[in-house]
């Protein structure tokens, strides 16, 4: 598994599916109030109609078992794949539904909110999975959901927010500020690279004054 594989992966992966959905679903274009919208039941039961948000929902409420069954066998690649497939999935979703253009419109509310819920809590449930695997980003994506540091154990991601009975659906508040998730492998080395230069350069300066 070469090293050049390993950054592709992690830059479509980690920067395009999971980081660029929790940026758009998080920024101030589509979310300027900066909230985790309450589940619109009717909304809900109308956007699950479209192919693919059944699709999602039904990944996303497998994807817990399928997870633990992984972790327990030790396969943690193949829990990490279980992943990626719900987010291709949920990238998929978001794409189709165009939340965007509902953005225009303020009588599109509540069917813009209800995607935005059903894209956060996928990602809610995919931070608390990726927990064994990628600790610091996920703490990253919950602590912007603002989830509770009491409410990341796995007993909190097997049951989805639109399976819960009687739950009271409230909004709240995401954490505010810019949000980048994952910042590409390449432009992490580019920027050793320089600062390197930089001190090269310093250093001869240095020797010449000397």
């Amino acid at each position: 598994f070469s090293l050049t594989k390993l950054i592709n992966v992690a830059n479509s992966e980690l920067a395009d599916s999971l980081g660029n959905l929790a940026s758009r679903c998080c920024g101030t274009a589509l979310n300027p109030l900066q909230e985790f919208p309450a589940l619109q039941p009717a909304e809900f039961t109308q956007l699950l109609q479209g192919e693919h948000a059944a699709l999602l929902v039904e990944y996303v409420e497998a994807l817990p078992e399928i997870c633990y069954t992984h972790y327990k066998n030790y396969q943690f690649y193949k829990a990490v794949d279980a992943v990626i497939k719900v987010l291709h999935v949920a990238n998929l979703f978001f794409e189709t539904t165009k939340p965007w253009e509902l953005r225009k419109n303020p009588e599109k509310q509540k069917e813009l909110d209800v995607i935005l819920h059903v894209t956060m809590e996928t990602l809610r449930i995919c931070g608390i999975v990726l927990q064994p695997i990628i600790p610091e980003m996920s703490k990253k994506l919950l602590d912007k959901l603002q989830i509770g540091s009491n409410c990341r154990s796995w007993q909190h991601c097997e049951t989805p927010s639109w399976r819960l009975k009687g739950a009271i659906y409230e909004t709240k508040h995401i954490q505010s500020g810019k949000f980048v998730l994952f910042q590409r492998i390449y432009e992490k080395k580019a920027k050793v690279e320089r600062q390197v230069q930089v001190e090269k350069k310093k250093a001869q300066k240095k020797k010449v004054s000397v």
